[in-house]
């Protein structure tokens, strides 16, 4: 179960980048959910967030309902693969958008790795450990 816990801190953390700058330039950073940047995509501030973070909520508490089944711990660990892939997609279009001439800044990383990170435990969910399938047999 220490990858269904890797999945909750990484979900976790994920949601925290929300408030740490997305794009920095010189001695300017936007987080994702500012004011300028929800001017600049014409999108109102939920719907961002919604958008943005959804995939990270949705993760988080699917983490929390990852049960001993492993039939259970399959499918939530394709639909946490599926929202990060999503998650992925979503937050490269949206900072592809921002960058322009800015770099991204410490929060855009730190989503990366997040959604990396959440991939790699699913995916390690999926496989088992070798002492579960040993039980089994």
């Amino acid at each position: 179960m220490k990858f269904k816990k890797l999945i909750t801190l990484a979900s976790l953390v994920g949601l925290i980048t929300f408030l740490l700058p997305v794009v920095s330039s010189g001695n300017q950073s936007l987080a994702p959910v500012s004011e300028h940047v929800s001017e600049y995509l014409h999108v109102p501030l939920w719907y961002l967030f919604l958008i943005w973070y959804g995939a990270f909520v949705i993760t988080f508490l699917l983490s929390l309902v990852i049960g001993k089944g492993r039939v259970l711990q399959i499918i939530t660990s394709i639909i946490v693969i599926l929202l990060s892939l999503f998650g992925i997609f979503v937050h490269f279009s949206l900072t592809q958008e921002l960058v322009g001439r800015s770099t991204l800044g410490f929060g855009a990383i730190l989503y990366y790795v997040c959604v990396l990170i959440n991939i790699f435990a699913a995916i390690m969910i999926m496989k088992g450990d070798k002492a579960t399938n040993e039980k089994m047999n």
